[in-house]
């Protein structure tokens, strides 16, 4: 059993967790993943992991609810650089669920914010849109991301522990929808591999998203 599989004590309001060694949800709520092109491998941040070829690889959940509140975390290590300094070809997406009302991706636009990391949630109304700073992924380093939405508190989103963008606007409730890592249809996954991926039905404390972060680092509390 691989690092990425042992079961740590979890907190009640995680929804789903992916090593991203297999297609399996570890939270005990049976939101398995299902395969689409891709493949698990031994290079991981945590024993296996999942590669995806930046085109048309992608892994999709059944329905999860999202509600107005939420987190997701994950590991990514990229194949090939990118960022402001590495503009992708088309966009990148870590996620999104399954009615578009909440995406992660690197951003391609002429109006500008090209090669920065996005984070799109919806406020009932229309899109909430924050970007990332000027910075550039690059391989073959592992980067940990996390993002959360709120009624109450708006929309954040970190880096390795760090938060690198936020809007005060508040999310609304996201629906009852699947939860995609990639985006069929549309230049797919990240070029790169993933782990540990965690959905949270709560806000978690910036003091939460060190803790992963530095649990993943080898630093325990």
């Amino acid at each position: 059993m691989g690092f990425n599989t042992i079961r740590l004590t979890q907190p009640a309001s995680l929804v789903a967790y992916y090593p991203l060694d297999s297609v399996n949800d570890l939270s005990g709520n049976g939101y398995t993943l299902t395969q689409t092109s891709g493949t698990f491998t031994n290079q991981g941040k945590f024993g296996n992991c999942y590669n995806g070829d930046g085109i048309g690889t992608y892994l999709t959940s059944g329905n999860i609810v999202f509600g107005n509140t939420g987190s997701v975390t994950l590991w990514f290590k990229p194949d090939v650089n990118i960022g402001v300094g590495y503009v992708p070809a088309g966009y990148r997406y870590f996620f999104r669920n399954g009615n578009s009302l909440l995406i992660a991706r690197f951003y391609i636009a002429a109006g500008g914010h090209d090669g920065q990391l996005n984070f799109v949630c919806w406020d009932g109304v229309s899109e909430i849109n924050i970007y990332g700073d000027s910075f550039n992924y690059l391989t073959p380093i592992w980067y940990f991301m996390s993002f959360t939405w709120s009624n109450t508190s708006g929309v954040k989103m970190y880096r390795n522990g760090n938060i690198i963008a936020s809007s005060a606007t508040n999310a609304a409730a996201l629906g009852t929808t699947t939860f995609i890592l990639g985006r069929p249809g549309e230049a797919g996954l990240i070029d790169g591999s993933f782990n540990i991926c965690k959905v949270y039905n709560e806000v978690l404390t910036p003091q939460a998203i060190r803790k992963e972060y530095a649990i993943g680092v080898g630093k325990f509390y």
